[in-house]
């Protein structure tokens, strides 16, 4: 992913530090969602797992129900 020239001396300069700085991002910018993108995967998400804790929950209960009886 990264695009790292090697250094062929061991001075780091303000410009080598910035032209790092700019590649990182860059590279945000190309390989990350934004919060807004990534909105509808997480209510979707939400959603199952909501769906999945209500039908447990119900099973529970309806075992508990079922054990009174």
């Amino acid at each position: 992913m990264s695009k790292l020239k090697p250094m062929t001396n061991s001075k780091v300069t303000i410009r080598d530090v910035y032209d790092l700085i700019s590649e990182f991002r860059d590279e945000i910018r190309e390989d990350y969602v934004t919060k807004v993108e990534f909105n509808p995967v997480r209510a979707i998400a939400y959603g199952f797992v909501a769906l999945l804790m209500t039908t447990v929950l119900g099973a529970i209960i309806a075992q508990v129900v079922r054990a009174v009886q």
